[in-house]
């Protein structure tokens, strides 16, 4: 996946265009809403209310909290990017 997206001169893993991992706790504009997922913060907040434990707005953008759990394994993590990204159309 990474060299997939290394070989696309469109996108810039490390910049605004893109959500490569899904972190513990995101904040994220409404530009990058729009960039990397293609639609803005209210169809974010409609499409992971009931399979996080908070999501809401925060000025233009959303405040994401895939996981409260301060003992997160790493498999666990891995699974909620495994299973949300899906659901954010990020895969």
């Amino acid at each position: 996946m990474l060299q997939r997206l290394r070989s696309d001169a469109s996108i810039d893993i490390d910049g605004r265009n893109n959500i490569f991992t899904l972190q513990a706790v995101n904040y994220w504009d409404g530009e990058l809403c729009q960039r990397a997922l293609g639609y803005g913060r209210d169809e974010v907040i409609r499409r992971l209310t009931g399979k996080v434990p908070r999501v809401e707005p925060l000025m233009d953008g959303v405040y994401v909290v895939f996981s409260d759990n301060p003992d997160l394994t790493f498999e666990e993590y891995c699974a909620y990017n495994d299973a949300l990204k899906p659901v954010l159309g990020l895969v």
